[in-house]
């Protein structure tokens, strides 16, 4: 079992770092673009996740969700995510494609008892993500004359999380304690004619963010009859501050035709000024209409108001920002011998609106999406009965605008995802 993680692991940094090319020219505002957050559980289906529990995955959207996995159970979960996008201002489109490693997890029940039940949870996920190149031709008049504008941006931030869940009778609440860290870089240069002799310059900039975050969740099941039971869960993001160091630097650069060609001289450079970067808190409300692991359908609400967001207490064209989500799963027979009969497939749809606020503009989005979880059954060491999942969802989508010089993103994602589910915990028996 130690060879498949560690080969899964190395697959999927090694896949990444092959395929690294991707262009979200949105990502310049604010944190970058802010990745899913999910699990492979509940992507597919909308990503529904606040009232999501399961005794076989993990949600560590709702750390209340922890309580409910199965007896002396250990989860373990990774995924990759492929991602392409197209750009379209109107005119002219153009497409990227994105590899990169989704999140790994690791959850298990340490107490279990018909009354009182306590979940652990560990994971480690993206956040948000950097990645731009913009060049935009200068219609200005105004001397001196310039050519074009290039802004380029690359970096990521992640979490890495430690939940507990605890489950009294019908209520499940939750608390989730991490460290979000990343590194973000962002260029700006500006072009000249090469008539003028006028040197291109540059400004470049490294951050350094950090700090804690923390969030809370609640589940409530209500149990109905044949199997049936509804689930009410909400969860709270706490405002974070991180510090953050950063480091600045003016260049000049010889251009020719509008291409960087060689640096000439370094203006200025200042290194490791500290300030801060706050994330507005967040929450969310859900709830989930099951019938044990054959079918489910539920919906979402969601909320966050980016206009407080501050980096270096500069705001940023940001607003207030909400989303609604609909979906659900079935499988025609979960005790079905035959893989496809016994698969979950899941289902999904989005709309919201973004925080992006430009020229008096706030965009919508929306995007579908679904997928299939494939169950495996297989013995471990000392002949342990395993349950492993195989995860095959997608998300296609859409937001931003064609006008006002603005660009349009339409993207497919898809996700490929493990999931390993066994009593790691069964006592060895000598003769």
């Amino acid at each position: 079992m130690k060879k498949i993680f560690s080969v899964l692991l190395f697959t999927i940094i090694f896949i990444s770092k092959i395929f690294a090319q991707e262009n979200i020219p949105y990502s310049r505002y604010g944190i970058g673009s802010l990745q899913p957050m999910q699990f492979q559980s509940t992507m597919g289906m909308g990503n529904l996740s606040t009232a999501f529990q399961s005794d076989w995955m993990q949600n560590p959207s709702n750390p209340a969700s922890y309580a409910s996995l199965a007896d002396k159970s250990m989860v373990f979960d990774a995924a990759l995510q492929m991602r392409w996008n197209t750009l379209n201002d109107g005119s002219n489109s153009a497409t990227f494609f994105n590899m990169q490693p989704a999140y790994l997890g690791l959850g298990t029940m340490i107490k279990s008892g018909k009354k009182l039940r306590v979940g652990l949870g560990f994971s480690l996920l993206p956040y948000s993500k950097l990645s731009y190149n913009i060049s935009q031709k200068s219609t200005s008049t105004d001397l001196p004359l310039v050519d074009k504008y290039a802004f380029t941006g690359s970096g990521a931030t992640y979490k890495v999380q430690m939940a507990t869940g605890v489950k009294y009778k019908n209520l499940s609440l939750g608390i989730q304690g991490g460290y979000m860290f990343g590194r973000l870089f962002y260029d700006s240069q500006v072009y000249y004619p090469d008539s003028s002799g006028t040197l291109g310059s540059e400004y470049y900039r490294i951050q350094n963010p950090g700090g804690f975050c923390w969030q809370g969740g609640l589940q409530y099941l209500i149990p109905l009859k044949k199997e049936n039971k509804i689930v009410l869960g909400a969860t709270y993001i706490g405002a974070t501050t991180l510090r953050t160091s950063e480091s600045e630097v003016w260049r000049r650069f010889n251009s020719t035709g509008g291409s960087y060609q060689y640096l000439v001289d370094t203006v200025k450079y200042i290194s490791d000024t500290s300030g801060n970067m706050k994330i507005p808190s967040s929450f969310s409300v859900g709830v989930q209409w099951m019938n044990g692991r054959q079918w489910a359908v539920g919906a979402e609400f969601k909320q966050q108001d980016w206009s407080l967001f501050r980096n270096f207490n500069q705001a940023d064209s940001l607003k207030k920002s909400w989303g609604l989500a609909v979906g659900g799963y079935f499988s025609p027979d979960p005790l079905s011998t035959q893989v496809l009969r016994k698969s979950i497939y899941k289902f999904g749809f989005n709309y919201g609106l973004d925080p992006i606020y430009l020229r008096n503009k706030q965009f919508n989005y929306y995007s579908f999406s679904g997928g299939v979880s494939i169950p495996f059954t297989f013995k471990a060491e000392e002949n342990r009965p395993m349950l492993m999942f195989l995860h095959l969802n997608f998300e296609t989508g859409s937001h931003g605008s064609t006008s006002s010089g603005l660009v349009n993103e339409s993207f497919f994602r898809f996700n490929f995802g493990v999931t390993i589910s066994g009593n790691w915990y069964q006592k060895r028996k000598f003769d």
